[in-house]
């Protein structure tokens, strides 16, 4: 992947926006606005995209319970759902997408539209399924990808409009001047100046915005998944029951998640996670029983209270914007936040109303 060397002039000019963050929201953005004539420097703390939250995510392009979210990030939800495939094939790299659908057991609260399935259709739809209720519902429209491979994409073609990277350079505090932005100054003292700065650092955006007085309930939430090996063809389907998920891959690994975990900024791996989540599959999909655990990692989810991420620029601070607070949906709503965030820095109509993630409607 392509990135401007951090000794190079480039990588210390005055840009017009400077977003700190590299996951696939900080990415997403960062290729949003430079498509929007924007020249754009990402800074990121880790050493390559997507690898703190984003990379640690099983990427599920849907709310997995969407009748429990207002109608706005529903919306919101849709817009990036509409535009994943199109925003897909414009990345260098293949993602891994699998337009999969979701089975799930936990729709006690969903709505009577949504397709209700019986004990055979069950067993037609996903054989290997063991049911733990008479019905379940099926939402169609979701879809799988591979988010280290989506953050890969996204950086190459961030790369390619111009987009100036940093890697593993970590971000001490914004600088402001006279109530405006003016940029960043980085751990070492380096200074880099900015028209505007977009902060999309995940959970770790609140600690950097509290140095400038602004105040944002972002949190980070541990959530640990195990990946299991088995043959191709044994689930095809994403599949759900407990608040737990078994999400396939075309070559026969399934993806088992995930815990919530309130660990502060611990993102290490726990043997009790483990074998709770091996039980949940065993439970849900029997032939995953004598499947190894052949990988578990762990993320930091942005978690907010109402998880409603915050889309816009702040009041307190002239010229400085966020796109946090995705909690457990920043893959499935990169493409709308990012195309959202773009639309009011540009003036530009927006899909979606804007007012319920802008930062002042209400405090995360």
């Amino acid at each position: 992947m392509p990135t401007l060397d951090p000794s190079t002039p480039g990588n210390t000019r005055t840009c017009d926006f400077l977003v700190v963050g590299g996951g696939v929201v900080g990415l997403s953005s960062a290729v949003a606005l430079a498509e929007s004539g924007c020249r754009v420097t990402l800074v990121e703390r880790a050493p390559g995209p997507g690898a703190e939250s984003s990379g640690a995510a099983a990427g599920i392009v849907s709310l997995l319970y969407p009748w429990e979210y207002p109608q706005a990030l529903q919306d919101l939800a849709a817009v990036s759902r509409d535009a994943y495939p199109a925003w897909c094939d414009a990345l260098d790299a293949p993602v891994g997408w699998m337009e999969a659908g979701l089975l799930t057991f936990d729709g006690g609260h969903a709505p009577q539209s949504i397709a209700r399935l019986d004990a055979t259709a069950i067993a037609a739809r996903a054989p290997a399924v063991a049911p733990p209720a008479a019905t379940a519902l099926w939402l169609p429209g979701v879809a799988t990808l591979e988010p280290r491979r989506l953050a890969a994409a996204l950086a190459a073609r961030a790369a390619t409009l111009g987009v100036h990277m940093r890697w593993g350079t970590v971000v001490r505090k914004l600088t402001v001047a006279a109530g405006t932005v003016t940029g960043v100054e980085l751990d070492g003292g380096e200074r880099l100046g900015a028209g505007a700065v977009l902060v999309a650092a995940g959970a770790w955006s609140a600690g950097l915005l509290a140095s400038v007085g602004v105040r944002v309930e972002v949190r980070p939430v541990r959530g640990q998944v195990i990946e299991l090996h088995g043959p191709a063809g044994l689930l095809d389907c994403v599949v759900m029951h407990g608040h737990r998920y078994l999400l396939p891959r075309a070559d026969g690994r399934i993806v088992v998640g995930s815990t919530a975990e309130e660990a502060g900024f611990d993102s290490s791996t726990t043997a009790d996670a483990a074998a709770s989540l091996k039980a949940a599959a065993s439970a849900l999909v029997p032939a995953t029983a004598s499947l190894p655990v052949r990988a578990q990692w762990a993320g930091l989810r942005p978690g907010s209270p109402d998880g409603m991420p915050r889309i816009g620029p702040t009041p307190e601070i002239r010229g400085l914007w966020l796109n946090l607070g995705h909690f457990r949906n920043g893959i499935t709503l990169a493409p709308g936040s990012a195309e959202l965030l773009a639309a009011l820095v540009t003036g530009r109509e927006t899909r979606v109303s804007s007012a319920p993630f802008l930062p002042w409607a209400q405090h995360l």
